[in-house]
């Protein structure tokens, strides 16, 4: 018939099979603690049987984050030197991943507006093309910084200025080759574009809207000044 029947509680599931009968889902559900650094493979992991309508059966087996990565919390403080030293470390290895997966792609593709929305576009989808899960770590990590201060939310904001920066450059091309108007206030359009990224955090993630990707588009659009073709 075609007719999508949500069930159970949504979450992080990397498998579900059937039982040979039809009447069960074995199933396989990532929790937190996320990380940022690790592969999805390594996070903590719940295998579980369910009935059809999405009641728990079984728990098969849960794998806690200690048990894959290798060491307990206190041994990944241990080999870090601190708490801090980790959270560094973490902010490092994301931004690696950002550079080569959102911002390294922009040297290949056309000048003007096509690079700039290529790293948009790239942008929406970072987090799941870089192999981590949820949405965007550093608007995560923004939130749980903003009123701090100390190392890591210097180096979560320098990250932040270092990709304004770049995306700066962009804007200023694309108004160099008549993609965008001479007019154009690029601090300003930076500003709308970081909002438009924030919206889709905020709407893929905590309201697990089926058209955040559709809305961000759009929205760039608008910011272009440009109708999307359908």
């Amino acid at each position: 018939s075609g007719k999508v029947t949500p069930v159970g509680k949504a979450g992080l599931f990397t498998s579900s099979a059937p039982s040979p009968d039809g009447k069960y889902l074995l199933t396989q559900r990532v929790h937190r603690p996320y990380s940022w650094v690790l592969p999805i493979e390594r996070f903590p992991v719940d295998m579980e049987v369910w009935r059809l309508d999405g009641s728990l059966v079984k728990q098969v087996a849960s794998q806690p984050l200690a048990d894959r990565v290798g060491m307990t919390k206190s041994g990944l403080y241990a080999h870090f030197g601190s708490k801090e030293a980790l959270q560094l470390a973490t902010l490092e290895s994301a931004t690696d991943r950002f550079l080569e997966t959102v911002v390294a792609p922009s040297k290949s593709e056309a000048p003007g507006l096509p690079r700039l929305e290529g790293l948009f576009e790239r942008w929406l989808a970072w987090p799941g093309n870089a192999g981590l899960p949820g949405q965007c770590p550093f608007f995560a990590a923004a939130s749980e910084f903003d009123d701090a201060d100390g190392p890591v939310r210097d180096r979560l904001e320098r990250t932040f200025r270092e990709f304004r920066q770049v995306s700066l450059q962009l804007i200023a091309s694309a108004v160099r080759h008549g993609h965008l108007p001479q007019a154009t206030d690029s601090e300003q359009w930076f500003h709308n574009l970081m909002a438009l990224r924030q919206a889709h955090h905020w709407a893929a993630g905590f309201m697990r809207d089926e058209k955040a990707l559709e809305r961000a588009r759009a929205g760039f659009d608008r910011l272009a000044g440009r109708r999307r073709v359908a």
